[in-house]
């Protein structure tokens, strides 16, 4: 199980409406999510969501931050932009 935190606050479920998150910093309160439930919920598009997105995954049985295996469109050309540099050095 994992939980979404910013190194300071985590994220739990508002107790009066079901789906709606609230930060806090009490760790005893934070929702335990799945894997692929929090990955949806720091994906999510919405503005109302878009607080989250400073937010990453825990895992709470050894406290380990999963490697990302998601890259944004921007990382990807950054990336690209170098392997073609580095391919364009080699062949000279």
């Amino acid at each position: 199980m994992f939980i979404l935190t910013d190194g300071k606050n985590f994220i739990m479920e508002n107790p009066v409406k079901k789906g709606v998150y609230i930060a806090t910093s009490t760790v005893n309160m934070a929702k335990e999510f799945t894997y692929k439930q929090a990955r949806t919920i720091l994906n999510n598009k919405s503005k109302k969501m878009s607080w989250i997105k400073t937010y990453y995954m825990v895992n709470k049985e050894n406290g380990q931050v999963p490697k990302r295996h998601h890259y944004t469109k921007a990382e990807l050309e950054s990336m690209w932009e170098k392997m073609i540099l580095n391919l364009m050095i080699l062949l000279l």
